[in-house]
């Protein structure tokens, strides 16, 4: 489905050329009906696709297969509108060569197919599917359970419920104060339990200023945090190891793993 935005783009591009050579070269009949101009229409197939471009970015430097569906409300509009020139400058006003039949390029119906199979690919393979897994196989969407918690009751897969519900509730029955720490990547720790972090990091990549963890360890005690959780599997960031662990490890020595968590406290 990747591949689909630069097709309707290098697809777009070349009806836009293909209308400005026909304007140039070749005589047409006149417009029937009433509408927007051909200009127009050109204009606005040229603003989507410079749009539908930019966006597409968002794929770059980290490209998973999920992120084609920022783009794909785009990459539908720029074929509607390429579609729409294409029927006005190609298809209605045949292309008139002294000494030949007229020619009229039938390219409306050929695009509508294509649309139509990409609209019920969409609807009937993508929207049921899991994003995990989207662009290498399809997996029925995995996350059927609701989380339960005060302040999370979205869907979320059995396993992220058992995880988080456990994990959020000894974290509120140990905690001491307002501050707790959920290191690295793991911001949805904060929300769920509605504790604050001695940090100002959401991704631990984003702000590697501190890689002794000084600050965050003098944070840490002032703020009187007296339980914090490790995420041994983060998705981007490195796990905490070293001397920073050593640190953690003497102030929390009580522990308990939870998933991919390991959960320490004061005693």
């Amino acid at each position: 489905m990747r591949n689909l935005t630069a097709v309707v783009v290098v697809g777009g591009i070349g009806i836009l050329l293909a209308s400005e050579w026909r304007k140039r070269h070749v005589r047409a009949g006149p417009h029937p009906g009433r509408g927007p101009s051909t200009g127009v229409r050109e204009l606005q197939l040229l603003s989507l696709l410079c749009v539908t471009c930019l966006v597409s970015l968002v794929q770059f430097p980290f490209h998973a297969p999920v992120y084609f569906l920022y783009v794909g409300p785009l990459v539908a509009l720029t074929t509607l509108a390429a579609m729409a020139v294409a029927d006005q400058n190609l298809t209605r006003h045949p292309v008139r060569v002294e000494g030949i039949r007229p020619i009229g390029i039938r390219l409306r119906p050929l695009l509508g197919v294509v649309f139509a199979f990409y609209l019920g690919f969409a609807v009937f393979w993508i929207h049921p599917g899991f994003i995990y897994h989207m662009g290498r196989t399809f997996v029925e969407d995995q996350q059927t359970h609701e989380l339960g918690l005060e302040r999370g009751s979205l869907r979320v897969t059995e396993e992220d419920k058992e995880l988080y519900t456990t994990l959020a509730g000894e974290i509120r029955a140990r905690a001491k104060s307002d501050f707790i720490l959920a290191t690295p990547d793991a911001p949805e720790v904060y929300f769920l339990t509605g504790l604050s972090s001695p940090g100002r990091s959401t991704f631990e990549f984003f702000d590697p200023a501190d890689p002794g963890g000084g600050t965050l360890l003098a944070a840490i005690d002032s703020l009187e945090v007296s339980v914090i959780a490790l995420n041994e599997a983060p998705a981007f960031s490195p796990p905490v190891g070293g001397a920073l662990l050593d640190e953690l490890v003497d102030r929390f020595p009580e522990e308990r793993r939870i998933g991919r968590f390991l959960l320490r406290w004061r005693p």
